[in-house]
């Protein structure tokens, strides 16, 4: 990537050194899947809070964000095993999860009946999205929570075709 090395090598004469430091942080945790853990997105929903004009906000009701606290935790996080794992396939292993992280970012997913029959696979949520007629984020929300979906007058389930 050279976008990050460009921007590291102009010289900042404002707050947005620091929402720019931020961003790399967060860059670095997800580089190592701890954005996939709960204590990362701990530590990146801490670390957002506090950027761009909630940086100087004198907000009374505003959460205080102890930044030495935050550092350190970082700083462990960074410093120990990442989230990711290659498998003897060479497929990206999510440790967290135990799922296969996609190489394309693409989750394939399959439309499961009631009965637990598939009843058509997809090689992306948004193709699913698509031959159902939803929204690519109500579909993300059908995968995550397993609720169902209407399709023809019938109830199916959307999963994950690694999961079983």
């Amino acid at each position: 990537m050279v976008f990050v090395p460009f921007l590291k090598s102009l010289h900042w004469v404002s707050k947005k050194e620091k929402d720019f430091k931020d961003w790399c942080t967060v860059l670095a945790l997800k580089a190592q899947g701890h954005h996939l853990t709960p204590k990362g997105k701990e530590i990146i929903t801490k670390i957002l809070a506090q950027m761009n004009s909630k940086r100087l906000s004198t907000n009374p009701s505003r959460e205080i964000i102890d930044r030495v606290r935050l550092g350190n935790d970082i700083a462990k996080l960074l410093a120990g095993p990442a989230n990711f794992e290659i498998t003897a396939d060479g497929d990206l292993l999510n440790i967290y999860s135990g799922r296969i992280v996609p190489k394309d970012g693409r989750i394939a997913v399959v439309l499961v009946s009631e009965s637990g029959e598939i009843f058509k696979s997809f090689d992306s949520v948004k193709d699913c999205a698509l031959f159902l007629g939803v929204g690519l984020s109500t579909l993300y929300k059908k995968v995550n929570t397993e609720k169902s979906v209407n399709y023809d007058n019938k109830v199916f389930f959307i999963k994950r075709k690694d999961s079983k």
